[in-house]
């Protein structure tokens, strides 16, 4: 009974060690500003971000409204503004590791070709035309809760021309047709690029699934599928999807900065064998892929509309 005891204890103190490297940091997320001038959704995109971080699988995040109280209890004057030195002392009472404050400074969809610029509440006439785009910019500051410094500062943008139909059943708030779908795509573009960047800042590496600048090698057949990432080069994983795409024109603003660039999705994939520095999938939906084509991680097979449907 003792040694049956004693295996229990020991098999418990493992589990609890390996927690920890699932969700390796705390991070609490203060409510984001909204300074667009525009209508927005801060709540579904405040939603969106903590949902990221979540299955990012490197953070833990603190309960946003034991949060938001304790935020309140300690911002600064009147102007709504919380400094790193607050920030720092609101996430460390939070039980947070890091702190993460921001804005979100642009969310306008428009059309290119010529159209006006609309904030996220209604359809676009005409909203079928690829030339509508969403265009989204977020802000971010990152702060040691330990230390008070800034181990993160700087701005994400996402542009969006096609639709995630899985956004908008996840995250409500960012209104209805194609361009509510666009800003949902642009918003979620613009949180990926913050959480890639503070994980890069921790030193975390690349997230589980990840597979940015990752492409397709070969295609022979409905299950023959070779994409260059791996589970060494792209933290690549039996079962996960990847929706397959070819990049269109490139998406400028307004300085003619690129943003990002069309996407016209093809394809879903499904690893079914992860390799160190390659993986083979199957075709689950579309097909006709090409050597060259790019891919990028969804989460279920139906969360990108392809470009033939």
């Amino acid at each position: 009974m003792k040694k049956s005891l004693k295996i229990l204890l020991a098999f418990c103190a493992a589990l609890c060690l390996a927690v920890p490297s699932l969700a390796a940091y705390t991070i609490s997320v203060e409510t984001f500003r909204n300074s667009s001038g525009r209508h927005v959704p801060v709540d579904s995109i405040m939603d969106m971000m903590i949902t990221e971080l979540v299955n990012s699988g490197t953070f833990q995040v603190v309960e946003r409204d034991r949060l938001d109280v304790i935020a309140r209890e300690q911002r600064m004057g009147q102007s709504g503004l919380i400094d790193s030195n607050t920030a720092s002392r609101t996430g460390r009472l939070a039980g947070a590791q890091y702190m993460m404050t921001g804005a979100v400074t642009k969310y306008s969809a428009s059309d290119t070709a010529g159209g006006g610029i609309i904030g996220g509440g209604s359809s676009l006439i005409g909203g079928l035309i690829n030339t509508n785009t969403a265009y989204v910019t977020l802000d971010v500051r990152i702060v040691d809760t330990t230390t008070g410094a800034i181990v993160y500062a700087g701005r994400a943008e996402g542009a969006g021309t096609n639709v995630l139909g899985g956004l908008l059943s996840r995250y409500g708030g960012f209104g209805t047709g194609r361009s509510g779908g666009q800003l949902a795509t642009a918003t979620h573009k613009a949180i990926t690029k913050v959480i890639a960047n503070l994980r890069a800042a921790i030193g975390a590496g690349a997230a589980p699934g990840s597979a940015e600048g990752f492409h397709v090698l070969e295609a022979k057949g409905v299950r023959n599928v070779t994409i260059d990432a791996g589970t060494a080069t792209g933290s690549a994983r039996k079962g996960q999807y990847y929706a397959v795409y070819r990049e269109g024109e490139a998406i400028r603003d307004l300085h003619g900065n690129v943003l990002d660039a069309e996407h016209y999705y093809v394809a879903v994939i499904q690893i079914i064998d992860a390799r160190p520095q390659y993986s083979k999938a199957k075709i689950v939906r579309g097909g006709g892929l090409r050597r060259g084509d790019g891919i990028e991680p969804i989460r279920k097979p139906d969360d990108v509309k392809l470009d033939y449907e």
